[in-house]
C-alpha cells in the first residue's frame, strides 16, 4: 500500500475498516486479525496499522479487551455530551451513519412552557419557534427532541425545513449568529405513550433524558431543548482528567 491522493497510509487503511464495518462484513464484536496479519495484509509496517487502529478506537467504532485483541463496536453512537456542545445530528454523522430527521411539530407560539420561557428569559407576550422532531439513521429512530426558539432573533426562521437542515447550521450559517456555549442537565426518564410511538419502543422503556440551553456570545439564550434519548442507540461518554 502507498499513499495516495495525499492521504496517509494509516487513514486509507481507517477508511477500509470503516467500509467493511459499514457493510456488514464486519459485524459487531467481529475479531479483527491480529496487528502483525494486518500489517501483512496490507504491506505497511505494525506501527502504520496500530495507529489506524488507535484512531477507530478512540472515535468508538472498535473496542480492544487486553489479551483477546480488537473488535467492531456495536452499534451504539458515543457521543460526548458532557463534553462539548454538539448535536445530535453530528454525534450520528461522526458514527458513520447518516442523520435522517422527521418534523413532528413546527410553529411560532406564545405559549411557551414555564422551564422554556424562564431558560429563554422571554418576556411575557413574546413568541418562540415551537419544533418537535425524531433523529435517527438507517437503524431506526435515535432520539425524541422538543425545541423552543426566540424568533426575535431569528426572524421567518419557521420558513426553514428541518428535515433538510440543521438548527445549529441554520443559526450559525444563515443567521451569522455565533453559538457560545451551553448548559446540559442529564436525568432518567420513562417513555410514555407518546415517546413509545416516535421511538419505536414499549411504554415505560427506560430512556437518557437531557434538558439544554444555548448561548450565544454575549450570554444571550436563543436556544432550550429537551430530548428523549434510547440508551441502546446513544451512550453518553465523557473524557476526564485529574
Amino acid at each position: 500500500m502507498r499513499e495516495m491522493d495525499g492521504r496517509l497510509l494509516h487513514e486509507q487503511i481507517a477508511d477500509q475498516i470503516v467500509a467493511r464495518i459499514k457493510s456488514g462484513e464486519w459485524p459487531a464484536h467481529y475479531k479483527l486479525s491480529s496487528e502483525p496479519q494486518l500489517a501483512r495484509q496490507w504491506q505497511v509496517a505494525r506501527g502504520t496499522v496500530q495507529r489506524a487502529l488507535g484512531e477507530l478506537i478512540a472515535s468508538g467504532l472498535l473496542y480492544r479487551i487486553r489479551g483477546r485483541g480488537t473488535f467492531v463496536a456495536a452499534l451504539v453512537s458515543g457521543q460526548p455530551l458532557a463534553q462539548r456542545l454538539q448535536s445530535i445530528s453530528e454525534a450520528l454523522d461522526r458514527q458513520g451513519g447518516v442523520c435522517q430527521t422527521r418534523v413532528l411539530a413546527l410553529t411560532t407560539t406564545m405559549r411557551i412552557p414555564p422551564w422554556a420561557a424562564t431558560a429563554l428569559s422571554l418576556p411575557l407576550g413574546k413568541t418562540a419557534l415551537a419544533l418537535k422532531r425524531v433523529k435517527g439513521d438507517q437503524q431506526g429512530p435515535v432520539a425524541l427532541i422538543e425545541t423552543y426558539l426566540r424568533t426575535d432573533f431569528f426572524p421567518g426562521i419557521e420558513q426553514v425545513d428541518f428535515r433538510q437542515h440543521r438548527l445549529f447550521d441554520v443559526i450559525e450559517k444563515d443567521y451569522r449568529r455565533s453559538i457560545d456555549w451551553g448548559s446540559r442537565v442529564f436525568d432518567v426518564a420513562v417513555a410514555d405513550a407518546e415517546m413509545a410511538q416516535a421511538l419505536a419502543v414499549k411504554v415505560s422503556t427506560p430512556l437518557l433524558f437531557l434538558e439544554q440551553t444555548t448561548y450565544l456570545v454575549g450570554n444571550i439564550a436563543v436556544e432550550c431543548s429537551r430530548s428523549w434519548i434510547r440508551t441502546d442507540r446513544l451512550a453518553v461518554r465523557s473524557v476526564i482528567r485529574r
